[in-house]
């Protein structure tokens, strides 16, 4: 009688074990599938993001250069006053080491400064009360002097060749300009007539009968590229895009620094990690898990953005337990309902095939429950292992089923 019932113990067990391991197998495979689609989504949504950063920043500053063309190609009305700031230049006698002198004291002049300013001023301001640049330039070409500045700040009449300013953003932007004869575009550097805070400009020469006489130029509201960098949409709590410079100083505020500790970060925060290396220094594009100037784990998606004579790094990352978060959510639900689906799919169908079994234990005989069963547990392994590999060729961590765990199990009953 013992045996009787020690042999019922084990084909009850044996019954239980050919229900469960289907189900186990079929959860590790849903595992698999479930985890990569919803890596790829996350994976896919960040790429997304980055890009359409890209194109933005990109699409500000193609904005910029057909504003410049425009003015300086098509407007008379800037034509004019070049010429007019040039004769207003030689009549004051103003010489190439002093600053400029809008002050009209000399006589017989042909129009004051006033009067080529405010005929000017009036077509600038209509203009930028849609463009809301900083400040608008007028630069002599051939001394450097500041003649026009739409908002007069502490740099306007200065001489930028032997001025105070001689070594600033401005100036680089005249040399460079001057020199090429060509558009150009400055990198963002601290700049002391606006507080000391990062500027960038961009410049243009101005030809009269194919002379290129004057320079101007615009400083550029770094407030539109954090309207682009900072946006929270599709990020979460956090995640955040932001430019990196070829110093690996952030080009753009972080939202995060903002909003955790209501600090700026533009050209403070340094940001020197592999993603960004990889955009600027590579030209690069990709994502990957990384970590970032925090030096927290981050999904990261990383690109290059050219932006006339300069290359940044364009990011787009989210911290991972974030991003893994709704993955491993998602996935658990989805397995416990394929659990319940399963189970009662089965249920019917396994105590109808299995209670005749179950009934019949005492004429059974251990020698063949053993052989069979181990049968049923190599075929089922290498079902699931065929469904594994048919599932991802490519990847080299797949679990194979601990089919020899089983046996030991079998054995001990």
């Amino acid at each position: 009688m013992r045996k009787s019932i020690s042999l019922q113990i084990k084909l009850i067990l044996i019954l239980l074990l050919s229900a469960i391991i289907p189900l186990v197998g079929m959860m590790v495979y849903s595992i698999l599938n479930s985890n990569e689609a919803l890596k790829n989504a996350e994976n896919n949504k960040l790429v997304a993001i980055r890009d359409i950063k890209k194109q933005e920043i990109s699409d500000l500053f193609v904005d910029m250069n057909n504003d410049l063309k425009f003015l300086v190609e098509t407007s008379n009305t800037i034509k004019t006053a070049v010429v007019d700031f040039i004769q207003y230049h030689n009549e004051m006698g103003i010489q190439e080491n002093e600053n400029f002198d809008d002050s009209s004291s000399k006589p017989n002049l042909t129009k004051t400064y006033r009067e080529i300013h405010d005929a000017l001023n009036e077509y600038i301001k209509k203009y930028n009360d849609i463009r809301d640049y900083l400040d608008i330039y007028i630069i002599c070409k051939k001394h450097g002097h500041v003649m026009y500045s739409f908002s007069e700040k502490s740099d306007f009449k200065e001489n930028l060749r032997y001025g105070k300013y001689k070594d600033s953003v401005l100036a680089d932007l005249w040399n460079e300009t001057a020199k090429t004869n060509a558009e150009y575009l400055t990198d963002m550097k601290n700049y002391a007539p606006a507080n000391n805070l990062p500027a960038m400009f961009y410049g243009a020469p101005i030809k009269v009968n194919g002379e290129t006489l004057a320079i101007l130029a615009v400083q550029l509201n770094e407030g539109k590229i954090n309207d682009i960098m900072q946006s929270e949409t599709g990020m979460g709590k956090t995640g955040e895009t932001y430019l990196v410079g070829q110093d690996f100083l952030l080009r753009s505020d972080s939202r995060l620094i903002m909003k955790n500790e209501n600090n700026l970060s533009l050209m403070s925060q340094k940001a020197d990690m592999e993603q960004v290396k990889k955009a600027i220094n590579e030209s690069k594009t990709g994502i990957m898990n990384s970590v970032n100037y925090k030096n927290l784990k981050v999904l990261s998606a990383y690109t290059p953005v050219t932006i006339g004579n300069l290359r940044w790094a364009v990011i787009a990352e989210v911290e991972e337990s974030e991003a893994y978060s709704a993955v491993n959510r998602l996935t658990f639900t989805s397995l416990i309902l394929l659990a319940i689906e399963d189970i009662t799919d089965q249920k019917e169908s396994f105590l109808k095939d299995n209670l005749n079994n179950l009934k019949q234990a005492e004429q059974i005989q251990e020698d063949d429950i053993i052989p069979k069963f181990k049968n049923i547990l190599n075929n089922f392994e290498s079902a699931i292992n065929t469904k594994l590999i048919e599932h991802d060729n490519k990847s080299t961590n797949i679990p194979e089923l601990p089919s020899e765990n089983f046996m030991n199990l079998l054995e001990r009953i």
